[in-house]
């Protein structure tokens, strides 16, 4: 009742942040008593086909909240080596979220921790 959801990830941890404001915006925000339900919205939101994205409108309507998330911040995002095998939904874009900000550092140099760049 009135909580705002705000994501904030340095490094990896941005990476993740993105990913977990892309499961949200797929999968909405699952009750705590619904801890069944995670592995098929991980599922739906791991499939990068369009049936991953038809199933979360109604998946969203019968077992979750649709809520948007208020602000996400991030520092020097580089990809998360092993974490997901391919891109997913909505890492790559703004969706449902109000406000979003990104620091880039000009100095990364690091070969394995390639900057990924949120477009």
């Amino acid at each position: 009742a009135g909580d705002k959801i705000r994501v904030f990830g340095f490094s990896r941890g941005a990476y993740t942040a993105r990913a977990l404001a892309g499961m949200i915006h797929t999968a909405g925000l699952l009750p705590m008593y619904s801890h069944q339900e995670i592995p098929f919205a991980y599922r739906m939101y791991t499939r990068t086909t369009p049936l991953g994205w038809a199933q979360s409108t109604p998946f969203k309507k019968a077992l979750s909240m649709d809520v948007d998330i208020e602000f996400i911040g991030l520092w020097d995002t580089v990809c998360s080596a092993g974490l997901f095998s391919r891109r997913l939904l909505f890492m790559a874009s703004g969706a449902a979220m109000e406000t979003f900000r990104r620091a880039v550092s000009l100095g990364e140099r690091r070969a394995k921790c390639k900057l990924d760049l949120f477009n």
